[in-house]
């Protein structure tokens, strides 16, 4: 229908006006698919980008192999790789053949003989307003904790975690723990339900699942206000 195939009356006037509007957020919209401005950031945000030159970047990285060998020396290897790239089962690649390193150790633990060491790896305000910091080594504590506790469990190299964690300092400390020993971790949303938390736990053939203790999601009700705090080794309230 088009916008003056629509007569004066006081009803159709008001279809007029939507099909009216209708007509001028599509053409908005359509502008804006073929945008074409650049937005250049501000010298003070190149100044403080980790890539300073993207077109500098794009041309490195024609070499992918060099590029990504580039990158893996930024972490450090308990053992160091023979081969970066392996395509011969294109397309079931291989990198860094031969070489050993750990994410958890990297992210956490060599840090600790630096400055970094007290530094805030954490922050995490919950939905009570309560604010956790956790430095670098105190997250090492807790991971190496978590990790133990899994062990002990029986969790091995390859086994798999399933986690129906909120998100929370805990979640994170249970995911580097798991890296950490070699074992798979299959986050699931805590607000899935029975059901798909149980098609998750098989579908992963999960060892272990952990879960919160407590946890207390903010609400809001008219101008009423309850809020549950994650119970942190029991030091957790319900205001």
């Amino acid at each position: 229908m088009h916008v003056d195939d629509v007569d004066r009356h006081p009803t159709h006037q008001t279809v007029k006006q939507v099909i009216r509007v209708a007509i001028e957020e599509e053409e908005t919209t359509s502008v804006l698919l073929h945008e074409k401005r650049v937005f250049r950031p501000s010298k003070a945000v190149v100044e403080a980008a980790r890539v300073k030159d993207w077109e500098a970047e794009l041309r490195a990285g024609q070499d992918i192999e060099a590029y990504w060998a580039a990158k893996a020396r930024q972490f450090e290897w308990f053992a160091p790789w023979t081969q970066v790239l392996d395509a011969s089962e294109a397309p079931f690649y291989k990198w860094f053949v031969g070489g050993r390193t750990n994410i958890t150790y990297n992210a956490v633990d060599r840090h600790l003989s630096t400055e970094r060491r007290d530094r805030i790896a954490l922050l995490c305000v919950n939905e009570g307003g309560e604010e956790y910091k956790v430095t670098y080594a105190e997250l090492a504590s807790e991971v190496n904790k978590m990790a133990n506790s899994l062990k002990k469990l029986g969790v091995r190299k390859g086994d798999r975690v399933a986690m129906y964690l909120p998100p929370c300092v805990e979640a994170a400390v249970s995911m580097l723990a798991c890296a950490k020993i070699g074992a798979v971790h299959s986050v699931v949303y805590a607000g899935f339900s029975v059901r798909a938390l149980a098609d998750r736990i098989h579908d992963a053939n999960a060892e272990i699942l952990q879960v919160e203790s407590l946890l207390v999601r903010a609400a809001v009700l008219g101008l009423a206000m309850g809020a549950m705090v994650y119970d942190r080794e029991n030091r957790g309230s319900i205001p």
